[in-house]
Order: C-alpha cells, then sequence, then structure tokens
C-alpha cells in the first residue's frame, strides 16, 4: 500500500466501539463478570483477596501457570473457554445491514478520508464493515498484505476504494489460524471473509472460511505472537511516525498493554519535525494525555513546540461534530 504521504492515524480503543455500538459493547472492566464462570476457581480466590474483579489479571494468573506447568490441561481449557467466551461476545454485536448502524458510528465513517490508517485494539469488525458496506474500503489488502487469503488481491482497497489501512494489533472475529502443512506446531493468520463479517462479499470474493479465530487476550503476558501480527505492530510504528495528525478515541493505553506505550515512542521530532496534531475524544482525556506526555520521545520542556494538543473530553457523539471541523488538513486529502 502506498503510505509514503504524511497520513492521519487514528487509535480506537474499547471506548470507540462502545460509543459506536451501544452500551452492550463491553469495555475491560465489565469483560470479568461475562466470563468469570469460565474462570478456575482458585483464581478467582486470588482475586478476592485483592478485592477485584480484573479480567487482565485473572488471565495473567492463568498465563503464568500455563508457562510454568505447560502440561496442565484444565488451565489450558479454561484459557480456551474464556476467548470463545469473549469471541461470541462480540460476535453477537455484528450489525446485518446498513440500516442497524448508529448515527455515532455513520458521522464517524464520514471522517474518514483516503490514506487514513485506523490503529485498533478492538475484536469487532463494526468499522469495517460499514466501510466494506459504503464502498470505501475492502478486506482485500484493508488488512494490510500481511493479513489476507491467497484467494483476495491485496491490491484491491488502494486501486478501487479509499486505500484506508486498518491495523488490528490485537487480532480480529476474522482473523483466523492456519496450520503451516510441515510445522503443525505453528501457525499463520488468515483472513475469514464471507457473508457475516462482509454482507453482499459472497459474489465479489466468494466464501472464504477460516479456522480457529485469532484474537489476543488482555493479559500482561504477551509472550509470542505470529508473524502476522508483529507485521502489523511494525506498520503501526511506521504509521505513527510518519503521522501528520494523531486521533486517539476511546482508548488509555493500559498497563497491560505495554507494546501500545511503545508505539508513543515513535512520535519522534527527528523522524517527523514538523509540528503535530494530537487528539484525544474521552472522558479522561487529561490523564490520558499525562500517560502519552511520559512515553513520546521528545523533552518535556520541547512537547509544545512539536506538539499541538486538541482535548475533548467528552463522549464521542457528542464530540464528533466538532472534531470534524478540526481535523481536515490539506496534508490528507
Amino acid at each position: 500500500m502506498n503510505h509514503t504521504i504524511l497520513t492521519r492515524v487514528f487509535i480506537l480503543g474499547a471506548g470507540f466501539s462502545r460509543a459506536i455500538i451501544g452500551n452492550d459493547c463491553p469495555l475491560k472492566e465489565n469483560l470479568y463478570d461475562k466470563v468469570a464462570d469460565e474462570l478456575p476457581e482458585e483464581i478467582k480466590c486470588k482475586l478476592c483477596k485483592f478485592g477485584v474483579k480484573d479480567i487482565e489479571l485473572a488471565l495473567t494468573y492463568i498465563d503464568l501457570e500455563i508457562l510454568y506447568k505447560p502440561n496442565n490441561k484444565s488451565l489450558v481449557q479454561n484459557r480456551r473457554n474464556v476467548e470463545d467466551r469473549i469471541y461470541k461476545i462480540f460476535e453477537k454485536m455484528m450489525p446485518k445491514s446498513e440500516s442497524d448502524y448508529t448515527p455515532a458510528a455513520k458521522k464517524f465513517v464520514d471522517l474518514l478520508k483516503k490514506n487514513d490508517t485506523i490503529i485498533t485494539f478492538n475484536y469487532d469488525t463494526y468499522l469495517e464493515t460499514l466501510l466494506w458496506l459504503k464502498k470505501k474500503w475492502s478486506p482485500a489488502g484493508g488488512y494490510t498484505k500481511y493479513v489476507g487469503n491467497l484467494l483476495l488481491d491485496e491490491t484491491e482497497n488502494e486501486k478501487k476504494y479509499m486505500n484506508i489501512e486498518i491495523l488490528k494489533l490485537h487480532g480480529s472475529l476474522n482473523f483466523k489460524k492456519g496450520d503451516y502443512l510441515d510445522n503443525p506446531k505453528k501457525f499463520y493468520i488468515g483472513l475469514e471473509v464471507n457473508e457475516k463479517f462482509f454482507p453482499k462479499s459472497y459474489q465479489h470474493f466468494g466464501i472464504i472460511k477460516g479456522e480457529e479465530p485469532y484474537i489476543v487476550l488482555p493479559t500482561y503476558l504477551k509472550i509470542s505472537w505470529p508473524k502476522e501480527i508483529l507485521f502489523l505492530w511494525h506498520t503501526a510504528y511506521e504509521r505513527i511516525s510518519e503521522a501528520s495528525d494523531i486521533l486517539i478515541i476511546g482508548y488509555s493505553f493500559s498497563e497491560a498493554d505495554s507494546f501500545s506505550h511503545m508505539l508513543l515512542s515513535h512520535i519522534r521530532y527527528d523522524k517527523n519535525p514538523k509540528k503535530r496534531k494530537i487528539f484525544i475524544i474521552d472522558p479522561e482525556a487529561e490523564k490520558i494525555k499525562e500517560k502519552m506526555e511520559k512515553n513520546i520521545l521528545i523533552a518535556p520542556e520541547y512537547i509544545e513546540e512539536y506538539i499541538d494538543w486538541n482535548i475533548l473530553s467528552g463522549r464521542l457523539e457528542d464530540q464528533i461534530d466538532k472534531l470534524k471541523s478540526k481535523v481536515y488538513n490539506t496534508s490528507s486529502s
């Protein structure tokens, strides 16, 4: 994909999906109760001692146990059950047609322009399905050349659509694991494209089925990723370093997402000496700004010289019109 010009980069978190889907879309703090019955009792007892219900801590305990006791089939199955439950929670939210979308979702899609990059930590396909229905984006190349399928033309998104790039750094409902024939212990990430995820896609792509879904669970231990996910992260680093405008919506840079803090370190004046605009749209926008300032590789006394902060402390639905009037610029036209 041709992203040699300076681009706008959107960083989207769970708060974004909740804003455009509705309150049924869970945030991190809601996930624990939804999967608690799949967690081992000993893990829940450990968390009770701290008086917390935290899905990241629960999964971290499980991962630590598995790391040192890889033959513990019960824990491995618990983890798979949690993963399957989370998948099903988000699968239920997939819309059937364009009329099912919220006004906030449609407004956001209208905000996007050619060559924009979207970095998202969300599993759902709500956004890209709407982009597909509006003929602005295609899964053929739209997730970069690194995540696709042999039946897809990876140049289609660039040549026929708006060349919007979606980097799903924590996987996706339609990312699927595939086995290597010569090494069944390893897997690659392919893409499932069909009517379930992309309505009216059958005549366009045919049915491309996948195997086991791939999502990165919320845990402090993110030890081993397939190469496709690593390529997506490296692409995200490049886009951040090149970006003219960076828009963070509903993402708080959780401590468990240590790699996202590394993402911020690529906001460097030696890579892009022009002053950048950074927009933060979130009820906790000021706190997110403080986190970002700690990780941006610009000396504190020079941050204001290189960064034009735009703080919109509120819900996306309430801020999107104001955002639209601010973000259009000639650098990404």
